[in-house]
């Protein structure tokens, strides 16, 4: 390893063309991940020598220079070998995590105040809500994002499904009996519980005929359905065209990408049947190929299968499974169709406290600049944060009573 002095030096610029001053770089060895930082000057310049690098370097090593300020970030790479030793980084404005579901770090910079300081970058922002995000779904024990969700193998027998009050009898009486039939070709089980719950169980119809290659669906109403996600219309000749969308208006799905899940694009006529939920029966025998026969939701007038939202329950309402069929199997949407506004202030302020927390001692500030909270402010760990982080910590756990007041009644 080498100690020799190796000068890396460049200027840091935002968006706006202006020199960014007084702001952490970081210096990184990709090899071992050692770092080492220092702060712009007054005209956006640094300077490393990478020879203090406490494991030195080799001249194969690769380091990257990164710099973050509020939104905007850059970083770049060089080998050691190629001996380069100039690197100006222009930052650009990173836009909004599309894997971030409940909030985003606007929105916690927002809360923070007159936002953090320039050494909490974006992307430690974003994984600091990620976990956030993590614990609000491990501790409610359920999702409060759209998840679409295809499940082929439901085995059909009395330990999956279960008869209804109104299936309860027994052979030829109109009598409720207190045990079950669970005999093929005597009784038929007409209930089925999908593992996720709740469902989003939203039904429409298509406003006009729609052509195989159509970008774009109008239907009666977008009502309930989530900004994107899958759509199932159903076609008694074709069979289920399983539809990605990407964005909806009142009346309209848009951004459509045909024929996903394995299924055939068709041309669908006026008034087919839009869901959020397919599913279909295999009518094979025990012993023959597979034969899987599309269902259609209960809709208007007609249809095979009722889904309880809350419950994740399916009632087969016409040609009910049999004991003796293999398998059913379906696709459906499970979750919120919108954030609730408590899950999106409880994820803020998860995050906040994690920020604020990460800021509890001066060892761990890495620049001159505080965090200032409004009226509150942490000077490198010597401010007193008691008033605003007992409040935090308060309104936290009465977020979390109502979430888990909101996810029990979901069950």
């Amino acid at each position: 390893m080498s100690s020799l002095p190796y000068i890396i030096y460049g200027n840091v610029d935002d968006s706006a063309g202006s020199n960014v001053t007084s702001t952490k770089v970081t210096l990184r060895n990709d090899t071992n991940g050692e770092t080492i930082t220092t702060t712009t000057d007054s005209s956006g310049n640094y300077a490393f020598d990478i020879a203090n690098l406490t494991s030195g370097y080799d001249n194969n090593d690769r380091v990257t220079v990164v710099c973050a300020s509020g939104l905007e970030s850059a970083s770049s790479s060089i080998l050691i070998s190629s001996n380069t030793h100039q690197l100006d980084l222009d930052l650009v404005e990173e836009a909004e995590s599309a894997d971030l579901t409940y909030c985003q770090v606007q929105d916690v910079l927002d809360e923070l105040g007159e936002k953090t300081t320039s050494d909490i970058s974006y992307s430690r922002l974003r994984k600091i809500i990620l976990r956030a995000e993590a614990e609000i779904d491990e501790r409610s024990d359920t999702t409060f994002k759209t998840t679409t969700i295809s499940k082929e193998l439901y085995d059909f027998n009395q330990y999956t499904t279960w008869k209804s009050p109104e299936q309860l009898r027994s052979y030829g009486s109109d009598q409720l009996v207190g045990t079950r039939n669970d005999f093929y070709n005597t009784f038929q089980n007409d209930k089925l519980k999908l593992e996720n719950s709740p469902v989003i169980a939203s039904y429409t119809q298509l406003n006009g005929a729609t052509t195989t290659s159509a970008t774009s669906l109008t239907v009666d109403s977008t009502t309930n359905f989530p900004s994107s996600g899958t759509l199932f219309i159903y076609n008694s000749t074709n069979g289920t065209e399983a539809i990605t969308y990407t964005g909806k208006t009142s009346t309209t799905f848009t951004g459509c990408s045909r024929a996903t899940n394995s299924t055939t694009a068709s041309a669908h006529i006026d008034n087919s049947y839009v869901s959020l939920i397919s599913l279909s029966r295999n009518e094979a025998s025990m012993s023959s190929a597979d034969s899987w026969v599309d269902l259609q939701p209960q809709f208007g007038g007609g249809g095979s299968f009722i889904v309880d939202g809350t419950t994740g329950i399916i009632t087969f309402v016409d040609n009910l499974p049999a004991l003796g069929f293999r398998k059913v199997k379906s696709s459906y949407t499970y979750g919120k169709v919108v954030v609730p506004k408590v899950v999106e202030r409880l994820c803020i302020l998860l995050s906040v406290r994690d920020v604020i927390m990460s800021k509890a001692q001066s060892s761990q500030f890495d620049s001159i600049n505080d965090i200032k909270l409004e009226s509150i402010s942490i000077s490198s760990g010597v401010g007193s944060t008691v008033v605003y982080f007992n409040w935090l910590i308060s309104e936290i756990n009465r977020l979390w009573a109502i979430v888990g007041e909101m996810s029990s009644s979901s069950a």
